[in-house]
Parts: C-alpha cells; structure tokens; sequence
C-alpha cells in the first residue's frame, strides 16, 4: 500500500514541529524513528552526496534520543545538512566521474544523473547540477518503508535500488539494501553510512564510548589529542570544541564479524549497537560537538545483471548510567 504523507505535523523528541517536507512516522513499542522521504522539490534533504531516501530525522527508545539535528541551520541542499544514518554511495568516485568529460553526465547512486562541471577533481562537499534526479517509488508498511529508485544514466551506467527500513522489535531496526546493476558496465564502489549520532542531547566528550570487537591498531601518525584509544574502545578527553572536529581513521579491511560498533552514553546509559553483515573496507570515526560519526564502510562490486545485498542492523539498549 503506497503511503505518502507529505505534510504531516509532528512533534517528536522534543524538538518543533515540521510540516514543510514529505516525511513519514514508524512506531513499534517505545522505539520512535521520524523517516524523511525524498522529493525534488519539497525534500528534506537534496544534496548530490547523500542517498536521498530513509533519512531518519530522528530516533528516541525508551525515554531517550539518538538522533536529532546537529546543525543550528538547515539548507536541504547542502552536503551534510543531514540525520541519522545518512548513507553515501561513491564518496571518492560516482559512477563514471572519471570518464565524464566536464558538461557532461555521471552518476550518482541514490541521487540521480548528475553534470561535472569542469576539469576538477570530485568533491564530495561540492554541489553539483543534478540532470536528473532519480524517480522514487515508496512503500509503507505497518513497521517499515521501502524505497526504490530506477535509474539508466550515460554510457551504460544503470542500475535498480532498493531500500527497507523496518522496525523488526522493540529495540532494533534494520536497513536492508539491495543494487541490482542493469547497465552494460560493471559498478564498482563503495557505501557507508555517516550515522550522525547524539544522544540525549549530550556534547560529545568523556561521556561518550565506542567499541569495535578488536584491537584497533596504532596509526602512523598520532591520534588527535581530543581522543583517547586504548584497546577496542575509542573515548574523548574533553568535550569537543563549537567548531572543532576528531577524525579517525580506526581500521582498514576487516571480516564480516568485526563490522559491528557500539557507541554508548556513559551518563544516561543509553547505547546503540550497529552491525553489518558484510566485510568491513574501512572502519573511520568523525565527531563534533553535536554528533558522533561512526562509518563502516562496505566495498561494492555488481557485474551487469548481477545483484549485490547488504544489510546493517541497529540495537537499542538502555543500561544503569555512569559517570
């Protein structure tokens, strides 16, 4: 049953009321996600770096929040003016950038056609014309939404994505993904999400906890002086600055097994656990005073009329604080 709610008003992990973009609430128990759908014109997000749909505004469990806006302003249009689990297809290199004579077309996964505009390296933060925004098809169910996008770009670039986001307990939603490539050229690339974590509204610092299931290994250079790495878990000395960022990079390829990250508010307690179920690429951490970034990243090959599957899953839990 297609359901499109387009203005809905709402007020939800205590911030104010928005009916000006197409979103969409998904409830099971006292786990809480405010889903933003996309729209061309009237979208919450709209930029050429994030796949458009499942952006997930905001996640309260249980009495506490794990998302919400990080950002005093908001520009739809602006690379990372995004929440939640935004994801990214291609970070370094989109579909067939580099073959793209500047004017002409490439393409982006989840965005849509976009044109390189001239001889310049690809930048991510860039904003880039969009030739054509890829065409949504969205579903929702009592506990889920499924988006798919079609998309035939230049020079044999095709493909068909899909998306579910599904509460499948009281604790725990899943992002299930599915690219099947339909072009002439194999696609080779990659996909994370930047999951845009804060929780309870607390300043990212000594609060904060984050732990992968191995040993992280100590880099060529030393780590930033904010954090603090020892063994498997990842901690701030102090509250990251207004204006200051920590950047990670925690590990290069990985098993299956090891892409799984847990990041947990000491203070109030509440944790969320985050696990892929494919080979990590690469395992980096970004944060800022209104959010932590932990970014799997997952490495993507689909030869033409082949179909490549992932899922992650996040958990929800709510322990005894401590300080």
């Amino acid at each position: 049953m297609t359901c499109l709610h387009a203005l809905l008003l709402v007020v939800i992990c205590g911030q104010a009321p928005r009916a000006d973009f197409p979103h969409e609430i998904l409830k099971r128990g006292t786990l809480t996600l405010d889903v933003a759908l996309p729209h061309a014109e009237k979208g919450y997000y709209r930029g050429t770096r994030f796949d458009w749909s499942g952006m997930v505004r905001s996640v309260s469990f249980d009495g506490h929040t794990f998302v919400d806006a990080w950002k005093d302003s908001h520009d739809p249009t602006n690379h990372d003016d995004c929440t939640g689990p935004a994801e990214e297809f291609g970070m370094d290199d989109p579909l067939g950038f580099a073959e793209a004579r500047p004017g002409e077309a490439f393409v982006k996964i989840g965005v849509g056609v976009l044109r390189r505009p001239d001889a310049s390296d690809y930048g991510f933060f860039k904003r880039y014309e969009i030739v054509e925004p890829g065409a949504w098809d969205v579903r929702k169910e009592e506990h889920s939404l499924t988006f798919r996008q079609t998309l035939k770009g230049p020079r044999g670039w095709a493909y068909e994505y899909a998306k579910t986001l599904a509460l499948t307990d009281d604790s725990t939603f899943t992002i299930a993904h599915e690219l099947k490539n339909t072009g002439t050229k194999p696609i080779k690339t990659t996909h994370y999400a930047h999951n845009f974590l804060h929780i309870d509204g607390r300043t990212v610092g000594p609060a904060y906890r984050l732990t992968v299931p191995f040993a992280i290994e100590e880099p060529s250079s030393p780590w930033p002086p904010l954090a603090e790495v020892r063994g498997n878990a990842i901690t701030f000395r102090e509250p990251i600055p207004l204006g200051s960022d920590v950047a990670l990079k925690v590990s290069g390829p990985r098993p299956a097994e090891d892409n799984v990250v847990t990041v947990r508010n000491r203070a109030g307690g509440a944790s969320v656990r985050i696990a892929g179920d494919r080979p990590l690429a690469k395992l980096s951490v970004w944060s800022v005073a209104t959010a932590t970034c932990p970014e799997p990243f997952v490495a993507i090959e689909v030869a033409p009329g082949e179909t490549f599957r992932w899922t992650n899953t996040y958990t929800f839990s709510i322990a005894r604080p401590q300080e």
